[in-house]
């Protein structure tokens, strides 16, 4: 259906983007009524989100383009799908991801900075289920989520003069010190 409109379209005008945001929707949208435990099932997260993150950084790297939020999480948090979701399959695609290109890992660097803003904002401003509340909660508690944040601080720091500009550097550092703080201030209220 999306693709007769798309057809004529251009790679670099991101027609394709809207009717592939529309199908997987779509799709979110129709295993969510067969409930929680079928959209698991045959949802492939993981698998989703490495193809159109992919997608999104071919587009982008043909037209220039620099998308400062990942519109592929953007997706799968409209869809459904959890913040600890879409953490777990960041930092995973993030560490396959240390064998590729450096502009990968700045890539799923960024991402993952964008899924933690999202949910640290979500969490304060109590706006978060119950569910998210608590994932968060115990991701602080145990540590995961500030050591997460050191090893991506290190990881970063490698990727500094491998064809990755300072700026590009910089600013993911800023940010995951900045969600640092958040999370330890977090933590020291519960």
């Amino acid at each position: 259906e999306g693709g007769a409109a798309a057809a004529g379209a251009s790679f670099e005008d991101l027609a394709w983007r809207e009717a592939l945001r529309a199908r997987v929707a779509g799709l979110g949208a129709e295993l969510r009524s067969q409930g929680a435990a079928a959209a698991a099932a045959t949802f492939p997260v993981p698998f989703l989100c490495e193809e159109l993150e992919t997608l999104a950084a071919e587009h982008n790297s043909i037209t220039g383009w620099n998308d400062s939020e990942s519109w592929v999480i953007q997706l799968m948090l409209e869809i459904g799908v959890s913040f600890q979701v879409l953490f777990d399959t960041y930092s995973d695609l993030f560490y396959r991801s240390q064998s590729r290109l450096p502009a990968k890992q700045i890539q799923c660097l960024h991402s993952l900075c964008g899924i933690l803003e999202s949910w640290v904002t979500k969490v304060q401003s109590h706006s978060a289920s119950t569910t998210e509340r608590q994932q968060f909660t115990v991701g602080c508690t145990s540590g995961d989520l500030l050591r997460k944040c050191e090893d991506f601080k290190s990881s970063l720091q490698a990727l500094h003069g491998h064809g990755i500009s300072e700026n590009d550097t910089e600013g993911c550092l800023q940010r995951l010190r900045l969600i640092e703080e958040k999370v330890q201030k977090y933590s020291s209220l519960i």
